[in-house]
């Protein structure tokens, strides 16, 4: 074998090697993106004596947590909402407070990291009126905190979400009382 046949075969070689090893960097570097990128959403139910009852998305992860469903499960029902007046009447029934708000998320919406989401919301309602409410008095039915987070507590809110990368993960709401 000539010196350069062996030249040849050995550049050939280290071309190869270099291939191989940029291959797996390319491999480690997108693992390595997959793990660092990953959205962690809860659902959070909180309770404040000046802004009543919330229920709210939080992505506390890197990167946007695109939402693939949400749904509702109510005394053994599973649901899923497509107007928000629906999440509201499948918790409370037909008596559900006054004032409250309610918003869905459509498959495809994207929650940011570090964004917030509010699904519902109760206003406070004082002791009093709750006492000087009721069928009695002609006026609709108020509702205490206590009572909305029984309510709240009772239903079972699951988000179907995944990362930019596609990785699918899916989060229950938990009983804030445990």
């Amino acid at each position: 074998m000539s010196f350069e046949t062996a030249l040849a075969l050995f550049a050939n070689a280290m071309s190869l090697v270099a291939v191989v090893v940029t291959v797996r960097q390319a491999v480690d570097a997108n693992r390595h993106n997959r793990l660092s990128v990953q959205p962690n959403v809860r659902i959070d139910v909180m309770q404040d004596p000046n802004k009543g009852v919330r229920v709210i998305l939080r992505n506390t992860g890197l990167g946007p947590a695109v939402i693939r469903s949400l749904s509702i499960e109510v005394a053994g029902a599973r649901r899923v909402p497509g107007r928000p007046v629906e999440l509201v009447n499948w918790i409370f029934g037909d008596d559900f407070p006054d004032n409250s708000v309610a918003w869905t998320l459509d498959p495809g919406d994207a929650i940011a990291q570090g964004e917030r989401y509010v699904l519902l919301k109760c206003p406070v309602v004082e002791s009093r009126d709750v006492e000087a409410g009721g069928a009695e008095s002609g006026v609709e039915r108020a509702w205490t905190d206590d009572e909305i987070m029984e309510r709240i507590v009772a239903a079972r809110l699951t988000v179907s979400y995944e990362s930019m990368y596609g990785d699918k993960r899916t989060v229950a709401m938990r009983n804030p009382f445990t």
